[in-house]
Protein backbone atom coordinates (compact mmCIF):
# COMPACT_ATOMS: atom_id res chain seq x y z
CA UNK A 1 0.00 0.00 0.00
CA UNK A 2 1.53 3.32 -1.16
CA UNK A 3 0.92 7.21 -0.42
CA UNK A 4 2.57 9.23 -2.76
CA UNK A 5 5.75 9.30 -1.21
CA UNK A 6 4.88 7.18 1.96
CA UNK A 7 4.17 2.67 1.59
CA UNK A 8 2.78 0.93 4.47
CA UNK A 9 5.16 -1.63 5.34
CA UNK A 10 3.82 -3.12 8.53
CA UNK A 11 6.09 -5.13 11.05
CA UNK A 12 5.92 -8.17 12.53
CA UNK A 13 5.79 -7.22 16.18
CA UNK A 14 3.72 -3.86 15.47
CA UNK A 15 1.33 -5.93 13.99
CA UNK A 16 1.31 -8.81 16.34
CA UNK A 17 0.96 -6.40 19.74
CA UNK A 18 -1.74 -4.43 17.69
CA UNK A 19 -4.03 -7.93 17.28
CA UNK A 20 -3.73 -8.52 20.96
CA UNK A 21 -4.87 -5.54 22.31
CA UNK A 22 -7.76 -3.80 19.45
CA UNK A 23 -9.88 -6.52 20.18
CA UNK A 24 -9.16 -6.02 24.14
CA UNK A 25 -10.18 -2.29 23.83
CA UNK A 26 -12.96 -2.75 21.56
CA UNK A 27 -14.42 -5.02 24.05
CA UNK A 28 -14.27 -3.60 26.96
CA UNK A 29 -15.72 -0.43 25.11
CA UNK A 30 -18.69 -2.52 23.93
CA UNK A 31 -18.89 -4.22 27.50
CA UNK A 32 -19.17 -0.63 29.14
CA UNK A 33 -21.94 0.13 26.79
CA UNK A 34 -23.39 -2.85 27.49
CA UNK A 35 -23.52 -1.72 31.02
CA UNK A 36 -24.68 1.90 30.54
CA UNK A 37 -27.28 -0.44 28.89
CA UNK A 38 -28.11 -2.27 32.42
CA UNK A 39 -27.89 0.87 34.19
CA UNK A 40 -30.29 2.84 32.00
CA UNK A 41 -33.14 -0.14 32.31
CA UNK A 42 -32.59 -0.11 36.29
CA UNK A 43 -33.02 3.32 36.66
CA UNK A 44 -35.96 3.15 34.66
CA UNK A 45 -37.20 0.44 36.62
CA UNK A 46 -36.37 2.55 39.83
CA UNK A 47 -38.22 5.62 38.41
CA UNK A 48 -41.36 3.69 37.97
CA UNK A 49 -41.35 1.69 41.39
CA UNK A 50 -40.82 4.81 43.43
CA UNK A 51 -44.17 6.50 42.70
CA UNK A 52 -46.22 3.90 42.66
CA UNK A 53 -48.85 3.83 45.72
CA UNK A 54 -47.84 2.29 48.72
CA UNK A 55 -48.28 -1.58 49.26
CA UNK A 56 -48.76 -3.93 52.74
CA UNK A 57 -45.95 -5.44 52.91
CA UNK A 58 -47.43 -8.65 54.68
CA UNK A 59 -50.25 -8.84 51.59
CA UNK A 60 -47.38 -8.58 48.78
CA UNK A 61 -45.06 -11.25 50.27
CA UNK A 62 -46.80 -13.92 49.07
CA UNK A 63 -47.70 -12.31 45.64
CA UNK A 64 -44.71 -10.48 44.73
CA UNK A 65 -41.02 -11.32 44.17
CA UNK A 66 -37.70 -9.50 46.31
CA UNK A 67 -36.89 -7.83 43.22
CA UNK A 68 -40.40 -6.68 41.96
CA UNK A 69 -40.76 -4.90 45.96
CA UNK A 70 -37.20 -3.25 45.25
CA UNK A 71 -37.88 0.82 45.97
CA UNK A 72 -42.04 -0.14 46.59
CA UNK A 73 -43.41 2.04 49.15
CA UNK A 74 -44.93 0.18 51.79
CA UNK A 75 -47.00 -0.44 55.28
CA UNK A 76 -46.32 -2.64 57.86
CA UNK A 77 -47.42 -3.75 60.83
CA UNK A 78 -45.94 -5.90 63.51
CA UNK A 79 -43.73 -5.43 66.76
CA UNK A 80 -39.79 -4.97 67.23
CA UNK A 81 -38.40 -8.08 68.10
CA UNK A 82 -34.11 -8.31 68.97
CA UNK A 83 -31.17 -8.29 68.28
CA UNK A 84 -30.31 -4.79 66.93
CA UNK A 85 -27.54 -4.37 64.75
CA UNK A 86 -25.75 -0.84 64.32
CA UNK A 87 -23.95 -0.52 60.57
CA UNK A 88 -20.62 0.90 61.16
CA UNK A 89 -19.10 3.97 59.49
CA UNK A 90 -21.75 5.60 58.49
CA UNK A 91 -21.39 9.64 58.02
CA UNK A 92 -24.72 11.83 58.17
CA UNK A 93 -23.81 15.70 57.35
CA UNK A 94 -20.03 15.13 58.13
CA UNK A 95 -20.84 13.54 61.50
CA UNK A 96 -19.76 9.87 61.71
CA UNK A 97 -22.19 7.30 63.56
CA UNK A 98 -24.01 4.40 62.63
CA UNK A 99 -26.96 3.18 61.03
CA UNK A 100 -29.95 1.58 63.25
CA UNK A 101 -31.22 -1.90 62.20
CA UNK A 102 -34.29 -3.87 63.99
CA UNK A 103 -36.03 -6.40 63.14
CA UNK A 104 -39.89 -6.19 62.99
CA UNK A 105 -41.85 -9.65 63.27
CA UNK A 106 -44.91 -9.01 60.72
CA UNK A 107 -48.32 -9.57 62.28
CA UNK A 108 -49.70 -10.72 59.66
CA UNK A 109 -47.36 -12.92 57.89
CA UNK A 110 -44.75 -15.46 58.47
CA UNK A 111 -41.36 -13.91 59.53
CA UNK A 112 -39.61 -10.93 59.85
CA UNK A 113 -37.73 -7.93 58.04
CA UNK A 114 -35.06 -5.86 58.68
CA UNK A 115 -36.28 -2.02 59.59
CA UNK A 116 -33.29 0.78 59.02
CA UNK A 117 -35.19 3.14 61.60
CA UNK A 118 -32.53 5.78 62.36
CA UNK A 119 -29.23 7.28 62.25
CA UNK A 120 -26.86 7.40 65.66
CA UNK A 121 -24.00 9.58 66.42
CA UNK A 122 -20.98 7.66 66.97
CA UNK A 123 -20.21 9.74 70.47
CA UNK A 124 -17.14 10.69 72.12
CA UNK A 125 -15.10 7.54 70.96
CA UNK A 126 -15.91 3.87 69.72
CA UNK A 127 -16.41 2.02 73.25
CA UNK A 128 -19.27 4.41 74.04
CA UNK A 129 -22.53 2.44 73.59
CA UNK A 130 -25.32 4.87 70.84
CA UNK A 131 -28.63 4.92 73.18
CA UNK A 132 -32.23 4.62 71.62
CA UNK A 133 -35.58 3.78 72.60
CA UNK A 134 -37.77 1.10 70.69
CA UNK A 135 -41.29 0.94 70.80
CA UNK A 136 -42.75 -2.28 72.25
CA UNK A 137 -46.20 -3.48 70.95
CA UNK A 138 -47.90 -3.67 67.70
CA UNK A 139 -46.80 -0.55 65.45
CA UNK A 140 -47.66 0.94 62.44
CA UNK A 141 -44.92 2.02 59.96
CA UNK A 142 -44.37 3.08 56.37
CA UNK A 143 -41.02 2.94 54.47
CA UNK A 144 -39.72 1.86 51.49
CA UNK A 145 -38.04 -1.41 50.35
CA UNK A 146 -34.37 -0.83 49.64
CA UNK A 147 -31.32 -2.69 48.58
CA UNK A 148 -29.00 -3.87 51.43
CA UNK A 149 -26.59 -0.79 52.26
CA UNK A 150 -23.44 -1.72 49.56
CA UNK A 151 -20.08 -2.26 51.80
CA UNK A 152 -16.01 -1.99 50.39
CA UNK A 153 -14.43 -5.33 50.52
CA UNK A 154 -13.85 -7.19 53.58
CA UNK A 155 -10.33 -7.84 53.90
CA UNK A 156 -11.25 -10.31 56.83
CA UNK A 157 -14.23 -12.69 57.98
CA UNK A 158 -17.01 -10.65 59.12
CA UNK A 159 -17.21 -9.99 62.89
CA UNK A 160 -20.63 -9.09 64.23
CA UNK A 161 -19.45 -7.51 67.24
CA UNK A 162 -21.49 -7.22 70.81
CA UNK A 163 -21.60 -3.59 72.39
CA UNK A 164 -24.47 -4.59 74.79
CA UNK A 165 -27.13 -6.91 75.50
CA UNK A 166 -28.83 -8.09 72.26
CA UNK A 167 -26.81 -5.28 70.71
CA UNK A 168 -24.58 -5.66 67.75
CA UNK A 169 -21.90 -3.50 65.71
CA UNK A 170 -21.23 -4.77 62.29
CA UNK A 171 -19.56 -3.82 59.57
CA UNK A 172 -22.20 -5.04 56.54
CA UNK A 173 -25.96 -5.67 56.41
CA UNK A 174 -26.63 -9.06 55.08
CA UNK A 175 -30.05 -10.61 55.74
CA UNK A 176 -29.26 -14.07 54.99
CA UNK A 177 -26.12 -13.53 57.60
CA UNK A 178 -27.89 -11.94 60.11
CA UNK A 179 -30.89 -14.49 60.08
CA UNK A 180 -28.75 -17.04 60.96
CA UNK A 181 -26.58 -14.96 63.68
CA UNK A 182 -30.40 -13.86 65.09
CA UNK A 183 -32.61 -17.31 64.56
CA UNK A 184 -34.80 -15.15 63.06
CA UNK A 185 -36.39 -15.67 59.57
CA UNK A 186 -35.51 -12.68 57.59
CA UNK A 187 -36.84 -11.21 54.42
CA UNK A 188 -34.23 -10.85 51.74
CA UNK A 189 -34.07 -7.02 52.37
CA UNK A 190 -34.21 -3.75 53.93
CA UNK A 191 -37.25 -1.62 54.74
CA UNK A 192 -36.43 1.64 55.55
CA UNK A 193 -38.69 4.10 57.58
CA UNK A 194 -39.35 7.44 55.92
CA UNK A 195 -38.38 9.32 59.41
CA UNK A 196 -35.18 7.50 58.71
CA UNK A 197 -32.06 9.81 58.40
CA UNK A 198 -31.60 9.01 54.68
CA UNK A 199 -35.08 8.33 53.68
CA UNK A 200 -34.66 11.85 51.95
CA UNK A 201 -32.14 11.19 50.09
CA UNK A 202 -33.28 7.97 48.59
CA UNK A 203 -33.83 9.21 45.21
CA UNK A 204 -31.21 11.03 44.33
CA UNK A 205 -29.16 8.59 45.60
CA UNK A 206 -30.34 5.89 43.90
CA UNK A 207 -30.78 7.93 40.61
CA UNK A 208 -27.27 8.57 40.98
CA UNK A 209 -25.86 5.55 42.04
CA UNK A 210 -27.09 3.95 38.58
CA UNK A 211 -24.03 5.74 36.91
CA UNK A 212 -25.18 5.36 32.97
CA UNK A 213 -23.38 8.38 32.41
CA UNK A 214 -19.80 7.25 33.59
CA UNK A 215 -19.64 3.44 31.53
CA UNK A 216 -20.84 5.92 28.80
CA UNK A 217 -17.25 7.51 29.68
CA UNK A 218 -15.73 4.97 29.88
CA UNK A 219 -16.99 3.58 26.55
CA UNK A 220 -15.96 6.76 24.86
CA UNK A 221 -12.14 5.93 26.62
CA UNK A 222 -11.71 2.34 25.39
CA UNK A 223 -12.99 3.31 21.52
CA UNK A 224 -10.48 6.63 22.18
CA UNK A 225 -7.60 3.88 22.97
CA UNK A 226 -8.43 2.27 20.05
CA UNK A 227 -8.52 4.50 17.49
CA UNK A 228 -4.76 5.93 19.21
CA UNK A 229 -3.60 2.72 19.04
CA UNK A 230 -4.91 2.22 15.09
CA UNK A 231 -3.15 5.56 14.74
CA UNK A 232 0.14 4.92 15.74
CA UNK A 233 -0.01 1.56 14.34
CA UNK A 234 -0.31 3.48 11.06
CA UNK A 235 2.43 5.59 11.72
CA UNK A 236 4.69 3.54 12.93
CA UNK A 237 4.84 1.29 9.85
CA UNK A 238 4.32 4.46 7.50
CA UNK A 239 7.86 4.15 5.52
CA UNK A 240 9.09 7.13 3.18
CA UNK A 241 9.55 5.64 -0.07
CA UNK A 242 13.28 5.75 -1.52
CA UNK A 243 13.33 8.08 -4.32
CA UNK A 244 16.20 8.07 -7.65
CA UNK A 245 17.50 11.01 -5.35
CA UNK A 246 18.75 9.05 -2.35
Amino acid sequence: MQLKRYQFRPGLWPSLATLVMLPILLALGFWQLDRADQKAAMQAEFSARYDQPAVALAEAIGHQDADDLRWREVTLTGHFSEPHYLLDNQVFQGDPGYRLYSPLQLAAADGAVLVERDWLPLGADRSQVPQFDTPGGRVELSGRVVPAPATGIMLAEHRIEPLATQLFRVQRIKPAELARHSDLELLPYVVRLHDAAHAEDDQAAALGGFGRERHLGYAFQWFALAATLLLIYLIVNLKKRPTDND
